[in-house]
């Protein structure tokens, strides 16, 4: 194993971190870990992450209590590439 530091122009860091983690042959390190959770940029993201999870535990919540049927997807790529086309119609 070898230890290589990389730095990523901000405006393409999230698709290269994307693109590195997709191959799963990258390992990162957090080389902020001294500093307050609060100072970093990444933190309202962060926030907004935890936020729609939670918004999708409310839904989950009342699906189960309307008794309404949730379907997972059949398989990731598709399910992928219908996000995607959402995405684009917006």
């Amino acid at each position: 194993m070898n230890l290589y530091q990389l730095q990523v122009p901000k405006d393409d860091a999230q698709s290269v971190m994307s693109e590195l983690g997709d191959i799963g042959l990258a390992h990162f390190i957090d080389l902020n870990s001294e500093e307050s959770p609060y100072n970093l940029p990444y933190t309202a993201q962060i926030k907004a992450c935890e936020n729609s999870e939670r918004l999708l535990q409310y839904l989950h919540q009342e699906c189960k209590k309307h008794r309404l049927k949730i379907n997972p997807p059949k398989n990731i790529d598709n399910f992928l590439y219908q996000l995607k086309l959402i995405s684009a119609k917006k």
